[in-house]
């Protein structure tokens, strides 16, 4: 088999698994539970502006890196 393929392959699905757990831990840092008036835990979910810039930056980081790898094969 092509080896440049192959890399680019393991590449992508390198690059695939970072963004998923990116998105994973973004979910977790925007999810917050807390009492309501009866003391029961109620989740809820709300969005943080700057976790979801660091992902946007970590995401587009990643597909450089992933263009640029795949220019050298």
């Amino acid at each position: 088999r092509n080896i440049a393929g192959q890399r680019r392959r393991q590449q992508a699905v390198s690059v695939g698994k970072e963004r998923r757990d990116a998105v994973v831990r973004a979910k977790r840092l925007c999810r917050v539970d807390h009492n309501d008036e009866d003391g029961n835990i109620v989740e809820t979910d709300f969005a943080m502006a700057d976790d979801i810039a660091s992902l946007e930056d970590l995401t587009v980081r990643t597909v450089e890196e992933l263009k640029s790898a795949a220019s050298f094969t």
